[in-house]
């Protein structure tokens, strides 16, 4: 883990700044909070800050299914972009088009999953990746090491980012915010951490997209027995500043961006 993130991990109950304990082997370790005796063990180099019992609701449901599906993750993901003639990188590329990477940026992104972005952007920018599926991070690492990329991983949930605020340049989010309990509370949590100036890019499937793969293998069983997907245009928190939308991808995908006031 960068030493840079180190000293801006809070602990979402009382959000207190968390203290860093070293473990005796590498990506051993814990996060400890001084003020409740509480610690966030870092496990294989992966913090984590939520238990499954934890969880209710959709962020229950969705963490069993991803955790299930981890491992075929990669490759479902990517016969299904293809079956409607899309090279997946060029996808997640073109997605990421909007931002301005420069080395030693602070990133993070909320549901990294197996770390497929993490891939196509930069090696010099800071990448951190949160995600609520222990067994997406998991192969996220496997990939990681295979692909010689370095990333902070967190285990948690968007609706409690365990950061400090105003501390990250950029906060990116890809196709995960149908699946949360609670968007409006997850935007809410991403325009917290980024600092002041600072950009958040929302990319998500639109109802269009997630009715073509209802009956398509492994990837269909995220899309059956679902709300209606509408684009969250009325989610994102009144205090961010030039919010706009795009559709891409003939409409299968929306992107909203906005930034952060310089005196919020």
């Amino acid at each position: 883990m960068r030493h840079q993130i180190m000293n801006h991990i809070i602990d979402t109950k009382d959000q207190s700044t968390l203290e860093w304990q070293p473990g005796k082997q590498p990506g051993q370790g814990r996060f400890f909070n001084q003020q409740t005796g509480q610690s966030y063990q870092c496990i294989d180099g992966i913090v984590q800050m939520v238990q499954a019992e934890s969880l209710e609701g959709k962020n229950k449901k969705f963490r069993h299914l991803y955790d299930q599906f981890a491992n075929s993750y990669d490759v479902a993901s990517n016969i299904g972009w293809a079956y409607i003639g899309v090279k997946e990188s060029e996808m997640r590329k073109q997605c990421l088009d909007c931002i301005e990477f420069h080395p030693q940026m602070q990133l993070l992104e909320v549901s990294a999953g197996t770390g497929a972005n993490r891939r196509v952007i930069p090696d010099e920018v800071h990448y951190t990746g949160l995600d609520l599926s222990i067994g997406m991070l998991k192969r996220c690492q496997k990939n990681l090491a295979k692909w010689k990329k370095h990333a902070n991983l967190f285990c948690a949930a968007a609706e409690e980012l365990p950061f400090a605020s105003n501390y990250f340049e950029v906060v990116y989010h890809y196709g995960g915010l149908n699946f949360f309990n609670d968007p409006r509370r997850s935007l809410e949590e991403i325009l917290r951490v980024v600092r002041p100036g600072g950009q958040v890019v929302v990319v998500d499937e639109t109802e269009s997209a997630a009715k073509s793969v209802e009956d398509f293998p492994k990837l269909g069983i995220f899309y059956k027995d679902r709300d209606t997907i509408t684009i969250p245009m009325d989610l994102v928190p009144g205090q961010a500043l030039n919010p706009k939308c795009e559709l891409l991808f003939d409409e299968r995908l929306y992107r909203i961006s906005f930034s952060k006031e310089n005196n919020s």
